[in-house]
């Protein structure tokens, strides 16, 4: 028996994968660029101000942590993969890994 595992059997390993898009300017430019009804300048400047302000900035923290708390514990998921995190939600994942005893590869 290696792993718990007997010889021969597999064992079926659940991955969720989520782009959270990273609030920075480049990414929400590109977003905010794709969006048929906004078009250039003042609509587009103030959307970006809005979706770069501290506050956006904080619940997207907490939704991506409570996504990964959710996948990990009532979801059943084995691993969580994130695509496009910024320095500050790796740091929230980070904590709230290490509260709960996870691991993080980044």
């Amino acid at each position: 028996h290696e792993g718990g595992l007997e010889a021969g059997s597999a064992r079926t390993v659940r991955v969720a994968s989520h782009n959270v898009q990273e609030h920075v300017r480049d990414g929400v430019s590109t977003f905010i660029g794709s969006l048929p009804f906004v078009k250039k300048g003042g609509v587009s400047a103030r959307l970006m101000e809005a979706m770069l302000s501290p506050e956006v900035r904080a619940q997207q923290r907490a939704d991506v942590t409570s996504l990964v708390a959710r996948e990990l514990g009532q979801q059943g998921t084995d691993a969580v993969c994130l695509q496009e995190v910024t320095g500050d939600v790796l740091t929230a994942v980070r904590e709230l890994a290490s509260e709960r005893g996870w691991c993080v590869h980044a």
